[in-house]
């Protein structure tokens, strides 16, 4: 596997990074609105599709500076792709990262979006990401080794991500009757399920950790590193606390922004979409207010928001968007664009014009 050498020199500090809870990139305190486009290196190493020129090129055109990716794969198939055709995989990965050095577009990379599907794939239950001696961790070890390292020079990296929403999943009550749903032998999953396929807060706080400890090892740029995980589910403390679906007051959500967060990640992360049954007042439940106080949360132990996700699809992302704006949330990306399900980019009109509003709004920054 030959080295990568960037298109581009960064001028000055690569990335975004945090100093004393404010997000910063060269220098400056940064604020910025930018998109989800899952596809770029998936479905050209998978399914051979190159859109990402083409979306980059346009991205950059109305002035949005970078995206949220999935840098890795999904299903078991996918990883049996992978390890037989690792050369091609980095050179094809190699060259989504080109084409963003050219169009001045950064890249929040987002390692295991699936965690699941690198479990099934070393044929282990989901529960061997809390084991150190299993062959899922060493994967996740070695993966951050070769990425963290071989972009580590590069102007398009902007950040480190665990995975997609790996909160949601944890201490469910009803664990045991979902544990047939992410069954899809044909897509290389194991054949059963039992209980040590269920994630738990236990599992997962030392794992989020771990793995920002790892990032910190290799970048020595310090670029920013986030969960990847969703807004807190609003029972999410006392599913931990009891395995109950009662709702969680301010300061249960409070705890669980910290065990879905640890240190030493600098950003806290959430996804916004639907006003949710929450810990606030039912006058009080607006994404504005909800902003607030996961804004508060986040500051409170020295970290920035990251709002990776909120819906393009309606008009909640204008909503959404006017919010970010009234709150300064410094970094955020709508979903998405590329080919994923309930992108955008099935409507051209409506990607018009959700992108124009996210231009408009970054330049109220």
């Amino acid at each position: 596997m030959k080295q990568y050498t960037p298109l581009v020199k960064a001028d000055g500090r690569p990335g975004l990074y945090v100093e004393h809870g404010a997000l910063m990139r060269e220098g400056k305190e940064y604020f910025g609105i930018g998109v989800n486009f899952f596809g770029a290196f998936i479905n050209y190493f998978c399914g051979g599709i190159n859109e990402f020129d083409d979306m980059f090129a346009m991205l950059a055109g109305y002035g949005i500076e970078y995206c949220r990716m999935n840098i890795g794969l999904f299903w078991p198939v996918n990883y049996e792709q992978w390890d037989k055709n690792k050369i091609e995989y980095y050179d094809k990965l190699d060259e989504v990262v080109q084409s963003a050095e050219k169009n001045n577009i950064g890249i929040i990379c987002s390692f295991f979006w699936n965690p699941q599907g690198i479990s099934d794939y070393f044929d282990e239950p989901q529960n061997a990401w809390g084991d150190e001696n299993s062959q899922t961790r060493a994967y996740m070890a070695e993966y951050i080794e070769i990425i963290v390292s071989r972009y580590a020079e590069s102007p398009a990296i902007w950040g480190y991500e665990f995975g997609n929403e790996l909160n949601l999943g944890l201490d469910l009550p009803n664990a045991a009757e979902l544990r047939n749903s992410t069954i899809h032998t044909e897509l290389g999953t194991r054949a059963a399920r039992d209980e040590n396929d269920d994630l738990t807060t236990e599992i997962a706080e030392p794992l989020l950790r771990a793995f920002a400890e790892l990032v910190k090892k290799y970048d020595r740029h310090g670029r920013i590193i986030t969960s990847g995980n969703a807004e807190p589910r609003p029972s999410q403390f006392n599913q931990h606390k009891s395995r109950s679906w009662k709702t969680d007051k301010r300061e249960e959500m409070a705890q669980t922004i910290k065990w879905h967060n640890p240190a030493p990640m600098d950003c806290v992360s959430v996804h916004i979409y639907d006003l949710l049954n929450r810990f606030l007042k039912k006058d009080e439940n607006s994404y504005a207010n909800i902003i607030k106080a996961y804004q508060e949360e986040a500051q409170a132990q020295g970290k920035a928001l990251f709002i990776g996700e909120f819906f393009g699809n309606d008009t909640r992302c204008e909503d959404i968007i006017d919010a970010i704006v009234e709150t300064r949330v410094p970094i955020s990306a709508v979903w998405a664009v590329g080919s994923v399900e309930h992108t955008i980019s099935n409507d051209a009109e409506r990607q018009k014009t959700v992108l124009a509003y996210i231009e408009r709004a970054n330049k109220k920054r």
